[in-house]
């Protein structure tokens, strides 16, 4: 399912901020899943961070359209 989303009143430089945060801790993410030595840890933290790219990516898009792009 699919749907236009309309959301009134954004901190358009907050949203840009937490995006910003949420790309910082995916990084952590990477990182500490490398440090773990368990392929299963391993994989299951890769799955997270290609679900929150998804996030990263509405957010984008989000900022795009509010930015005028």
């Amino acid at each position: 399912m699919t749907a236009d989303i309309v959301v009134k009143n954004v901190d358009v430089p907050m949203l840009r901020r937490q995006r910003d945060d949420l790309l910082f801790a995916l990084e952590d993410i990477k990182e500490i899943a490398s440090f773990t030595g368990d392929f299963g840890e391993m994989k299951f933290r890769e799955k997270q961070v290609d679900s929150l790219n998804g996030i990263v990516n509405l957010l984008d898009a989000m900022l795009d359209n509010a930015e005028g792009f």
